[in-house]
C-alpha cells in the first residue's frame, strides 16, 4: 500500500525494478485519482475569462447584434512595432518551455508521457519553478492578444482577460500542489516548495546558480 506521506512511492519502485510497465502505472494513478483530470476537474471553463473579453469586441465589430454595440465604443490600443516584436518573442520563450517541461515529463517522469508521472521532477525548468507549464501558458494567453491586435482589437477588455488568466492559471497552480503534488510526494515536495519558487523564474534562476555555486565551493 503507498504511504499516506508519498502516494506513489511504490509506483516509482516498481518502475525501477521492472515490477511493473508504464501502462500499469498510469493505471494505478488513473485508480488513486493521482491524475491532473481530477486535480483540475472542470478549470477548462476557466479560459474563458480570457477569451470572451479578448475577442467580444471583434465579434462586436464583425456582427450587428444590438446587444454587443455597446463594446464598439471600446477605444483599440494600437502598439509600437517593438512592442509588438517583444511580446512575440516572450510568446516563442514561453513555447520553448512548455515544450522543454512536456519532454521532462515524458522522458524523466516514469510513465513516458507528459501528463502522467510519479518521478519528482527537480532539474531541467523544474530547477527554475515548480509550474514551468502554467506559467508558459499564461505568458502564450498575455502576449498573444498584442501582436495579433492588428486583426484582432486590443482594448481595456483585453487587459481584463489578461489579468483573468494569469490569476487563473496562478490559481490552478496552486489547486495542483495541495490536490495532487503534495499527495504524490509528500515530504519530499515540500522540501522541494521550499527551495524551488512557484513562478518567480528570476528568483527560481538565482537559487538554481547559488545552489551550484555551493556545490561547487563543497567539492573544491
Amino acid at each position: 500500500m503507498p504511504s499516506k506521506d508519498g502516494q506513489v512511492e511504490d509506483l516509482a519502485r516498481g518502475l525501477a525494478e521492472g515490477e511493473i510497465n508504464e501502462k500499469d502505472a498510469i493505471a494505478e494513478l488513473e485508480n488513486r485519482g493521482l491524475t491532473e483530470k481530477v486535480a483540475l476537474r472542470g478549470s477548462a471553463w476557466g479560459y474563458l475569462i480570457w477569451v470572451i473579453p479578448c475577442f467580444l469586441p471583434w465579434l462586436a465589430m464583425k456582427t450587428n447584434w444590438d446587444f454587443l454595440s455597446p463594446i464598439t465604443d471600446f477605444i483599440p490600443y494600437k502598439f509600437p512595432p517593438t512592442a509588438v516584436y517583444l511580446a512575440l518573442g516572450f510568446f516563442f520563450l514561453a513555447i520553448l518551455l512548455t515544450v522543454w517541461g512536456m519532454g521532462f515529463n515524458k522522458n524523466r517522469g516514469g510513465c513516458q508521457t507528459e501528463d502522467y508521472t510519479v518521478v519528482l521532477l527537480c532539474t531541467g525548468p523544474y530547477a527554475l519553478v515548480r509550474h514551468p507549464s502554467h506559467l508558459a501558458w499564461s505568458v502564450i494567453f498575455a502576449t498573444l492578444p498584442i501582436f495579433i491586435s492588428s486583426y484582432i482589437p486590443f482594448t481595456l477588455l483585453s487587459i481584463v482577460g489578461i489579468v483573468g488568466i494569469v490569476v487563473f492559471h496562478y490559481f490552478i497552480s496552486i489547486r495542483e500542489e495541495r490536490a495532487l503534488n503534495l499527495k504524490k510526494w509528500g515530504s519530499a515536495y515540500r522540501e522541494y516548495m521550499r527551495q524551488v519558487p512557484r513562478w518567480n523564474i528570476l528568483l527560481g534562476l538565482w537559487r538554481h546558480l547559488k545552489r551550484g555555486r555551493d556545490r561547487n565551493h563543497d567539492e573544491a
